[in-house]
Protein backbone atom coordinates (compact mmCIF):
# COMPACT_ATOMS: atom_id res chain seq x y z
CA UNK A 1 0.00 0.00 0.00
CA UNK A 2 1.23 3.44 -0.69
CA UNK A 3 0.29 7.00 0.05
CA UNK A 4 2.15 9.55 -2.04
CA UNK A 5 4.55 6.80 -3.16
CA UNK A 6 5.32 5.90 0.45
CA UNK A 7 5.01 2.25 1.41
CA UNK A 8 2.95 1.76 4.53
CA UNK A 9 3.81 -1.37 6.52
CA UNK A 10 1.20 -3.03 8.71
CA UNK A 11 3.22 -5.36 10.88
CA UNK A 12 0.43 -6.15 13.31
CA UNK A 13 -1.79 -7.63 10.61
CA UNK A 14 0.56 -9.40 8.28
CA UNK A 15 -0.50 -12.31 6.11
CA UNK A 16 -0.98 -15.19 8.48
CA UNK A 17 -3.87 -17.52 9.26
CA UNK A 18 -6.75 -16.25 11.38
CA UNK A 19 -9.39 -18.89 12.10
CA UNK A 20 -7.86 -21.05 9.36
CA UNK A 21 -8.12 -18.36 6.68
CA UNK A 22 -4.98 -16.54 5.57
CA UNK A 23 -6.95 -13.79 3.79
CA UNK A 24 -8.65 -12.47 6.95
CA UNK A 25 -5.37 -10.85 7.98
CA UNK A 26 -5.39 -9.03 4.62
CA UNK A 27 -8.60 -7.21 5.50
CA UNK A 28 -7.33 -6.35 8.98
CA UNK A 29 -4.20 -4.88 7.39
CA UNK A 30 -6.27 -2.82 4.93
CA UNK A 31 -8.44 -1.49 7.76
CA UNK A 32 -5.35 -0.72 9.87
CA UNK A 33 -3.76 1.17 6.97
CA UNK A 34 -6.94 3.14 6.27
CA UNK A 35 -7.13 4.18 9.90
CA UNK A 36 -3.47 5.27 9.78
CA UNK A 37 -3.59 7.56 6.74
CA UNK A 38 -4.63 11.22 7.07
CA UNK A 39 -8.09 12.46 6.10
CA UNK A 40 -8.55 13.08 2.37
CA UNK A 41 -5.60 10.89 1.39
CA UNK A 42 -5.18 8.93 -1.80
CA UNK A 43 -4.32 5.30 -1.11
CA UNK A 44 -3.38 2.62 -3.61
CA UNK A 45 -3.73 -0.99 -2.54
CA UNK A 46 -1.53 -3.49 -4.36
CA UNK A 47 -2.45 -7.12 -3.71
CA UNK A 48 -2.23 -10.47 -5.49
CA UNK A 49 -5.72 -11.36 -4.13
CA UNK A 50 -7.72 -10.95 -7.34
CA UNK A 51 -11.17 -11.07 -5.76
CA UNK A 52 -10.24 -8.37 -3.22
CA UNK A 53 -8.73 -6.15 -5.93
CA UNK A 54 -11.87 -6.62 -8.02
CA UNK A 55 -14.18 -5.63 -5.14
CA UNK A 56 -12.00 -2.78 -3.88
CA UNK A 57 -11.78 -1.37 -7.42
CA UNK A 58 -15.51 -0.72 -7.14
CA UNK A 59 -16.79 2.20 -5.13
CA UNK A 60 -18.44 1.88 -1.74
CA UNK A 61 -21.65 3.09 -3.39
CA UNK A 62 -21.48 0.25 -5.93
CA UNK A 63 -20.98 -2.38 -3.22
CA UNK A 64 -23.74 -0.89 -1.08
CA UNK A 65 -26.13 -0.71 -4.06
CA UNK A 66 -25.65 -4.46 -4.52
CA UNK A 67 -26.09 -4.89 -0.73
CA UNK A 68 -22.71 -6.69 -0.65
CA UNK A 69 -24.16 -9.53 -2.73
CA UNK A 70 -22.39 -11.27 -5.63
CA UNK A 71 -23.98 -11.64 -9.07
CA UNK A 72 -25.04 -15.21 -8.17
CA UNK A 73 -27.09 -13.84 -5.26
CA UNK A 74 -24.79 -15.04 -2.48
CA UNK A 75 -23.36 -12.70 0.12
CA UNK A 76 -19.80 -11.48 -0.54
CA UNK A 77 -17.24 -13.35 1.51
CA UNK A 78 -15.78 -10.93 4.05
CA UNK A 79 -18.79 -8.64 3.55
CA UNK A 80 -18.38 -7.26 7.09
CA UNK A 81 -14.80 -6.25 6.27
CA UNK A 82 -15.92 -4.50 3.05
CA UNK A 83 -18.60 -2.62 5.02
CA UNK A 84 -16.00 -1.47 7.57
CA UNK A 85 -13.59 -0.44 4.80
CA UNK A 86 -16.39 1.55 3.14
CA UNK A 87 -17.27 3.27 6.42
CA UNK A 88 -13.66 4.37 6.96
CA UNK A 89 -13.13 5.46 3.34
CA UNK A 90 -16.26 7.61 3.41
CA UNK A 91 -15.72 9.04 6.90
CA UNK A 92 -12.10 10.00 6.14
CA UNK A 93 -12.79 10.97 2.49
CA UNK A 94 -10.07 8.62 1.28
CA UNK A 95 -9.66 7.95 -2.43
CA UNK A 96 -8.96 4.22 -2.54
CA UNK A 97 -7.78 2.36 -5.61
CA UNK A 98 -6.74 -1.26 -5.91
CA UNK A 99 -4.71 -3.25 -8.40
CA UNK A 100 -2.68 -6.40 -8.77
CA UNK A 101 1.13 -6.18 -8.72
CA UNK A 102 2.55 -5.49 -12.15
CA UNK A 103 5.76 -7.04 -13.33
CA UNK A 104 8.66 -8.83 -11.76
CA UNK A 105 9.97 -5.86 -9.74
CA UNK A 106 6.69 -5.29 -7.90
CA UNK A 107 6.27 -9.00 -7.16
CA UNK A 108 9.86 -9.15 -5.86
CA UNK A 109 9.27 -6.04 -3.73
CA UNK A 110 6.12 -7.58 -2.23
CA UNK A 111 8.01 -10.76 -1.37
CA UNK A 112 10.78 -8.70 0.26
CA UNK A 113 8.25 -6.81 2.38
CA UNK A 114 6.60 -10.06 3.43
CA UNK A 115 9.98 -11.53 4.40
CA UNK A 116 10.80 -8.38 6.39
CA UNK A 117 7.49 -8.55 8.26
CA UNK A 118 8.13 -12.17 9.21
CA UNK A 119 11.25 -11.07 11.12
CA UNK A 120 9.11 -9.16 13.64
CA UNK A 121 7.45 -10.85 16.62
CA UNK A 122 3.91 -12.02 15.98
CA UNK A 123 1.26 -9.74 17.39
CA UNK A 124 -2.51 -9.89 17.33
CA UNK A 125 -4.70 -7.82 15.04
CA UNK A 126 -4.99 -5.04 17.60
CA UNK A 127 -1.28 -4.67 18.32
CA UNK A 128 -1.17 -6.85 21.43
CA UNK A 129 1.55 -9.49 21.50
CA UNK A 130 0.11 -12.96 21.09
Amino acid sequence: MSESNKVIGCGSSRNECIEGDNTKAFFLAVIEALLAVPVASEMELVSPLQYAVRELSRTAEQRRARDYVKSDGSLLEDHAAYKRIDEIVEAKQIVLSARAPQGYDEMRHMKELKSELRKHPKVGPFGVAS
